[in-house]
This record gives C-alpha cells, sequence and structure tokens, in this order.
C-alpha cells in the first residue's frame, strides 16, 4: 500500500514533522501528517507505535475542536497500551486525555486521570513526564477555583520544571502563574507574566493552541481584589 512504502521510517519521520507543526500551530497539517503514520503503525503491526500515534492525534483534533474523534483515539491508546503492558505509552495517553478533560471542564475525572498518569511516571523515574502532569493538574486546580491548592501545587516545583529546559513547558508554567496570580487578585503580576509568556511564545513560534488559548482568557479574568477571601501570595517568590 502507499502509506507503508516508506515504511516505519517514513513514519518516524512524519511524526517528528508533525509534533513540529503541532507545536507551531500548524494543526490541520500535522493531523494529516499524524493520520499517515497511525496508517503505517496498523499496517506493520507496531502496536506500540500506534498507541503513540493515536496519543498525538487525539491531541491535534482536540486542537482542532473535534472533541469526540479526539476523546476515542486518546483511550483506544489507553486501551492498546494497557494490552501490551506499555507504561510509558499509557501514561502519555493518560496525561493528554487528562489535559483534554480539564479543556472541556471535566476536572474532577481529569485529576483521577492525571493522578494515575503521575503514579506511572513516578514510578518509571520519568522525571519530564511528571513535570507535564503536575502542570495539567495544576490547570485542573485552577479550573475549579482552586487557586490557593493551585499556587502551592506549582510553587515548590516551578523553578525545577522550568530548569528541564522545555522551552514550551516553561512557558505553559509563566501561564499558570499568571492565572493563579490573576485569581488571587494580583492583576499587575498576572499581566507582566502574561506578557512575558505571550513575548516567549512569538520568539518560539509557539503560538498557543485554540483550547488553551481560551483556558488561559478564563483564569486571567478578573479573581477577588486582596482581602477578598484569599491570603497574599510572597512577593518574592515569582
Amino acid at each position: 500500500m502507499a502509506s507503508a512504502a516508506g515504511g516505519p521510517g517514513l513514519a518516524e519521520a512524519l511524526h517528528g514533522l508533525a509534533v513540529l507543526l503541532l507545536q507551531q500551530g500548524e494543526t490541520a497539517e500535522a493531523k494529516d501528517a499524524l493520520t499517515t503514520c497511525l496508517q503505517i503503525r496498523r499496517e506493520t503491526g507496531d502496536r506500540s507505535k500506534t498507541a503513540m500515534e493515536l496519543s498525538s492525534l487525539g491531541v491535534a483534533y482536540w486542537t482542532l475542536g473535534d472533541l469526540g474523534t479526539g476523546r476515542a483515539m486518546l483511550r483506544e491508546s489507553i486501551a492498546i497500551a494497557r494490552e501490551i503492558g506499555d507504561q510509558s505509552r499509557e501514561s502519555t495517553a493518560l496525561s493528554n486525555l487528562g489535559a483534554f478533560e480539564v479543556g472541556a471542564n471535566n476536572c474532577e475525572h481529569a485529576i483521577e486521570l492525571l493522578e494515575r498518569a503521575l503514579a506511572i511516571d513516578t514510578r518509571l523515574g520519568n522525571v519530564w513526564g511528571c513535570a507535564v502532569i503536575q502542570s495539567n493538574l495544576t490547570a485542573a486546580m485552577l479550573r475549579t477555583g482552586r487557586a490557593e491548592e493551585a499556587y502551592a501545587s506549582l510553587h515548590g516545583q516551578a523553578a525545577d520544571m522550568a530548569g528541564l529546559g522545555d522551552i514550551e513547558l516553561t512557558i505553559e508554567i509563566i501561564e499558570l502563574l499568571a492565572g493563579i496570580f490573576s485569581q488571587r487578585g494580583d492583576a499587575v503580576r498576572a499581566a507582566k507574566l502574561s506578557g512575558t509568556a505571550e513575548a516567549l511564545r512569538e520568539q518560539a513560534g509557539m503560538p498557543i493552541r485554540g483550547p488553551d488559548a481560551e483556558l488561559l482568557a478564563e483564569f486571567l479574568a478578573p479573581g477577588p481584589q486582596p482581602g477578598e477571601g484569599l491570603g497574599q501570595v510572597d512577593a518574592g517568590t515569582f
């Protein structure tokens, strides 16, 4: 078949291209590349890589607004990973589905999924994976109005997470902190952090995805003013 003409080598190259396209906001093109990757993986019988492509495709469909297809692909990825005992693939798909459910405002379910992913990555010693999951857990807490819990969760780990050298993750941490400060009533600091994140995205050529932009706008909506029920943050922390 034409899709398998290049075999696994073609799929590897296309997958790498698709990741770059997703980061640069070219989601429709990324989806097309990942669809070809998935067809190749299914034809060659590589179930671990099939789970990988399904997880990435789930993110692409979610970003494009097709929630039903995105959710179905992520669930299939989790199922395949469990069947073959590939815990790393399972954790990635659980984490992606957790992020998906945060965006869909199913936050309690999201937290359950993310905590399962975190337990797996902790066992595997996957430091980067744990950092990504922690970021998503913070977003879930913030979306449910638990700004203080979100701050406490992120506060002690933000520097280490940023120290991993992943620019996209670093930007997401800054955006989360902007949302936290906004909800704690510190509009000035929230605006500064949001501006910093926006500038970094422009420099890195990594525009914010549609669902993430909507979530960030919600987080940056005016929160309670100082003294209206939420404690003040330590001004020297960030």
